[in-house]
């Protein structure tokens, strides 16, 4: 025989649910879940040779005096301003800026995601320089492979490469990796690349609105993306996703996934909001059921 529920009780448990959602967070299986870790995420910090370090380096202030007390930074990508297409005399006084700032006013430990602005790709030079491709972003951003994982507690953190010369995607070799890094079930996985996995930030530009439909560059987010899910249903370990590249901000919950995109610390390339979104970071808590929360911060207006 079902038992009865009371409206009281019924109403008490939909805003339970409510609330937990509402932060970021769904406990189902811990009720008094732990935090395990806190870091800043900030992506799209387009930092040019000169010009905007003053700031840049009030962003890192922000960052390191939060009170929810950031224990890293991960960088989303795009971090230098834009070296696609410069020299290698270009690239190397970005990053070495880049490098400067951080050893100046950083003491928080850093990863970085490799960006498509953070490639250098000059066609006059083509591979006269050995830095060449990835190679100025693999030095300055001091990062052991295009891809590569660490672990915070019992999260792994999975730092993805997506743009390539054939396009924007997770490769073959990569994902293979990617599914090897999954496979501990103990493991709750944070996915980060530059480019969205998933995203609607592409549906508000309003350079896709044509003759009535929406024309979408293939740059704009994975390639593969149907791949990726196809895959990603076999791992239920797979929490979070996180993203930077349209300098917009949203929240898509598919499948058992969640996919943030970060939004841009420089706005609109440091010229003001981009859609109404203004220079921004997020702040991300982990928690050992699993779980997490996410918070953005526009460090201009705070």
């Amino acid at each position: 025989m079902a038992s009865k529920v009371s409206r009281r009780q019924l109403i008490g448990t939909g805003a339970s649910v409510a609330g937990a959602i509402a932060f970021g967070r769904f406990t189902e299986a811990a009720p008094h879940p732990h935090k395990v870790a806190t870091f800043a995420f900030m992506t799209d910090c387009h930092l040019p040779a000169s010009g905007q370090n003053e700031r840049i380096i009030k962003a890192f202030e922000k960052v390191q005096s939060d009170p929810r007390k950031p224990e890293f930074i991960v960088f989303g990508g795009d971090n230098v301003f834009a070296v696609d297409g410069k020299s290698s005399k270009d690239a190397e006084a970005q990053f070495t800026n880049w490098q400067k700032a951080l050893k100046e006013n950083v003491t928080l430990p850093c990863y970085h995601v490799i960006g498509n602005h953070d490639i250098c790709n000059d066609p006059a030079e083509g591979e006269s320089d050995p830095r060449a491709g990835k190679g100025f972003a693999l030095e300055a951003f001091a990062i052991p492979h295009r891809f590569y994982s660490f672990d915070k507690a019992n999260w792994r953190i999975v730092i993805l490469d997506t743009f390539h010369r054939d396009g924007c995607h997770v490769d073959s070799e990569q994902l293979e990796w990617v599914k090897s890094e999954m496979k501990d079930l103990r493991k709750s996985i944070l996915l980060v690349s530059h480019a969205p996995i998933l995203t609607v930030t592409s549906y508000i530009e309003t350079s896709t609105h044509k003759n009535g439909a929406f024309h979408v560059p293939a740059g704009w987010m994975t390639a593969n993306a149907a791949k990726l899910r196809d895959e990603f249903r076999n791992f239920p370990n797979i929490r979070l996703a996180l993203s930077g590249h349209m300098h917009q901000i949203d929240r898509v919950e598919f499948d058992h996934v969640t996919y943030v995109c970060g939004g841009a610390v420089s706005g609109a390339w440091w010229n003001g909001d981009y859609y109404h979104f203004p220079p921004a970071y997020i702040i991300v808590e982990l928690y050992d059921d699993g779980s997490f929360a996410h918070k953005t911060v526009y460090w201009e207006k705070a």
